[in-house]
Order: structure tokens, then C-alpha cells, then sequence
């Protein structure tokens, strides 16, 4: 029962919390078996895997969040189209170093279960419309030909993905872009080749299946409100995280929330921050900062040498535990850059701190497991601060913002003083450059 006080060094007077973390993810989630998933889904479950007329395939592709975003937007894409979704393999470790061009290892991709709990999904995506595909569809669905399209990056209106569903018979070896003129030529083969086999069909025609590929920045949602509800839901969806993950995250969040009660906070709460520091972070905003000069890009380290300073101005309470995200900080954030002023005024907490035998564990093989830890920890924070630059971060402060405005309840300004709630805010200056790729939004 050792309390922890401000300093950073007491920090390591923490007690382990069992041998179960020596073996942290040692058993990966599993996708839900085809009969528990009909079970829950209902009516759409009384297919048994009967075969739809057209399916949407998709990627996703780098960290854990930008993983998150190219999964809500493909499913906002199968459902603009009406189609039955197959649910991705996720990267475990889905780094893009700039050294490398950005280039991303795909080797070690697993199923959707690994991050998810599938059945819990399944159910809230059914809720909104989203149909997808059972196990056995998926298996069933390899003896059929798919069409490939490119989305990524795109930003395609709705309309785009309407018109692409619209199709039955896309011309083999055709990649279909965004191009419209390209779409209306396939779209005549198309209705060509339809009209040439009605009369020579002798069994029901095969299901169109389109093959994407990662979905990121996929669907133009700028000028659409729904589309921005749209996204809030699905992004909602997705937010029972696999057991394993949870299982493995439970016992942290108890342990912040009795640290903060043994500092004499009654509600247990912690504040949270996600610091973008590593060394590919650096030479990332190197190559990142810059831009024309009627839309700069110039806030992706700032403020990160004066994080105490900005912590002050923003009024963060130093009594309250500062859980710290990021990749293996360990015990050495009081020398590390832009952190080791802040650790003389706030108990700075991370989970290596908490899990001695961490460090231990191949950052390689799992480094997405270990940002699911860190994205379930700071969704409890009671203030969440971030690098608006770091989608990571990005999206973090775009959901807060986004429950207190659903929720109607005024916000806490301009600083996190008093009892007012306060969502967070980033301490890079300048705008969240998610807000526009996403919803065309300014500050």
C-alpha cells in the first residue's frame, strides 16, 4: 500500500500488479465464433451464411488510430452502398518511419477480434444499418472474383460509392479510381455485359464484391451533417475493445484511480497526456512543417520544451496523477525532452510504471496492443492533453469535444480551472489538422 507522492523517482515505489502482466498479451482475442454472432445479430443472423448480392472489402492501414479512422470510414462506405461489410485484419504494428518513406510492414496483420470484441460490434453496427458478412460468408466469398478500387486518400462524395453499387458486372481486370469519366466508362461495360448475359444465364449471378483498399481519408464528409453524426456512431461502435485488452487494462485504471485517492482525491480521477517525443516523431515534423503560405504548417513540436508552462496557463492541477501515453517512457521521463520540468511540479504515471515487465515485451510485435492500452486509459481521464498533430491526439480531443456538445453541458473556459468540465485541449498551438481532414472544419 505504498502512496505515491509527487516526485517522478516515487513513482517506482509502485507494487507490481501480478504475474498476470509478465504474460500481457500473450493470448491474442479471437473472433466470435459464426453461431454466437447469429445469435446476437438477429434476423440478419437467420442467413447462415447466404450469400448477398454485393459485399465491400477494405484495408486499414498505420498506428492504432489511423487504423481506428480508415475502419469507421470503410464502414460509412458499405453503408452509403448498402453493402455487407467484411471486417478488416488490423496491424499489430502498423508503423510508417519517415526514414523509410512512410513504408508500412503488413507481416504481422491479424483479425479484427485481436482489437475488438467482434459480437458486441457486430450488434451496435446492425443497429445502425452496417450489415457484416458472418465468418462463413468470408470463407465463401474467396471462390468469388473481386474487383479492386482505390480509395484511399480520396475523399470521395457519397455519391461516388452510390453510383459504384449501382454496378453488377465491372469488366474484368478494371481497378475502378475516382475518376468520374472512368466510373461512367465502367459503368457502360457494365450494363453491357448485363444485357448480354440475360438470356444466357442458367443460375443466379454471382455477388459483386469490391476490394479497396486502406479506407483513411476515404469519404468526403466536409459538407454533410449526417455524415458527421454518421461517423460518431460507428466511431461509438467500436468502442468495446477485446477482452484481452480489457482484462489487461482493468487492473491499471484501478491502480491510477486508488493513486488518486490516496492524494485525497474521493472521485479517483487522473488527468492524461499524450507527449509526441521519439525520435521519428522529430524527424516526422521535419518533413511535416512547412506548407504554402496561406495555410501554414508550423505546430507539430511547439510548446514541447514548456509543457510546465503551458500545464500552468491552462490551469492542470498538479495534485491530480498525470498519466503519461506514449512508446516505452519507463522511468526515465525526468530526463527525457519536455518532460522533465513537468515531472517537478506533477506525479507523471505511465505503463511501464505500473507493468514492471513491460520493457521486457517486443514493442515489434505488438506496439498497436499497446496504444489500445493507452487509447482505453485516457478515455477515462478526467482531462485529456495531447499533440493536435498526432492523430493519436487528434481524435482523442475531437471525441471529447464532440460528447460535451452532444451533451449540452457548458465547457469549462478558457483553462480547466474549477468545477466546470473540461474535455482537454493541445498544448501545440495552433489547429487540430484532423478537425479539417475530416469534416472540413476550421478551429
Amino acid at each position: 500500500n505504498s502512496r505515491a507522492t509527487g516526485s517522478s523517482a516515487a513513482v517506482t515505489l509502485l507494487p507490481r500488479i501480478g504475474a498476470m502482466w509478465a504474460f500481457l498479451f500473450s493470448t491474442l482475442g479471437s473472433s466470435d465464433s459464426d453461431a454466437t454472432e447469429r445469435r446476437t445479430m438477429g434476423g440478419q443472423g437467420a442467413i447462415r451464411g447466404r450469400i448477398h448480392r454485393r459485399y465491400f472489402k477494405f484495408d486499414v492501414c498505420g498506428g492504432l488510430t489511423n487504423q481506428r479512422i480508415a475502419l469507421v470510414q470503410g464502414l460509412m462506405a458499405a453503408y452509403v452502398m448498402r453493402s455487407t461489410v467484411v471486417l478488416p485484419l488490423l496491424n499489430l504494428n502498423g508503423v510508417q518511419h519517415p526514414s523509410q518513406h512512410y513504408e508500412e510492414d503488413r507481416s504481422r496483420m491479424v483479425p479484427f477480434g485481436n482489437f475488438f470484441e467482434r459480437r458486441a460490434v457486430v450488434t451496435e453496427l446492425t443497429r445502425l444499418g452496417v450489415h457484416v458478412a458472418t465468418a462463413e460468408e468470408e470463407r465463401k466469398l474467396e471462390g468469388f472474383k473481386h474487383k479492386k478500387i482505390v480509395i484511399r486518400g480520396k475523399q470521395l462524395p457519397s455519391r461516388w460509392y452510390k453510383q459504384l453499387a449501382g454496378l453488377t458486372n465491372i469488366p474484368e481486370n478494371q481497378t475502378v479510381m475516382e475518376d468520374s469519366e472512368a466510373l461512367d466508362d465502367v459503368r457502360e461495360e457494365s450494363a453491357a455485359a448485363n444485357r448480354g448475359d440475360i438470356f444466357n444465364r442458367t443460375s443466379r449471378a454471382p455477388p459483386l464484391v469490391l476490394a479497396a483498399d486502406c479506407a483513411i481519408f476515404s469519404l468526403d464528409m466536409h459538407s454533410d451533417p449526417r455524415l458527421h453524426d454518421l461517423f460518431w456512431k460507428v466511431d461509438e461502435a467500436l468502442s468495446s475493445f477485446a477482452p484481452s485488452i480489457k482484462e489487461q487494462a482493468a487492473p491499471l485504471l484501478a491502480r491510477l484511480e486508488q493513486i488518486s485517492r490516496d492524494r485525497g482525491l474521493p472521485d479517483g480521477r487522473f488527468n492524461a497526456l499524450h507527449a509526441r517525443i521519439e525520435d521519428d516523431w522529430i524527424e516526422h515534423c521535419r518533413k511535416w512543417e512547412g506548407g504554402p503560405p496561406e495555410k501554414p504548417r508550423e505546430n507539430c513540436m511547439t510548446n514541447t520544451l514548456q509543457l510546465d508552462r503551458v500545464f500552468k496557463i491552462e490551469g492542470v492541477q498538479p495534485t491530480v496523477p498525470l498519466y503519461v501515453a506514449g512508446e516505452h517512457l519507463g522511468s526515465n521521463m525526468s530526463s527525457m525532452l519536455g518532460l522533465s520540468a513537468l515531472a517537478q511540479n506533477y506525479l507523471l504515471i505511465t505503463k511501464e510504471m505500473l507493468l514492471p515487465s513491460l520493457p521486457s515485451i517486443s514493442l515489434d510485435d505488438q506496439r498497436e496492443l499497446f496504444a489500445a492500452l493507452d487509447y482505453y486509459i485516457v478515455s477515462h481521464a478526467h482531462t485529456f492533453v495531447g499533440n493536435s498533430v498526432s492523430t493519436f491526439s487528434a481524435l482523442q480531443l475531437l471525441k471529447r469535444e464532440h460528447a460535451v456538445i452532444s451533451s449540452h453541458t457548458p465547457r469549462a473556459e478558457p483553462a480547466c480551472r474549477g468545477t466546470l468540465p473540461c474535455d482537454g485541449f493541445h498544448y501545440n498551438g495552433g489547429p487540430n489538422p484532423l478537425r479539417e481532414g475530416l469534416f472540413g472544419e476550421l478551429e
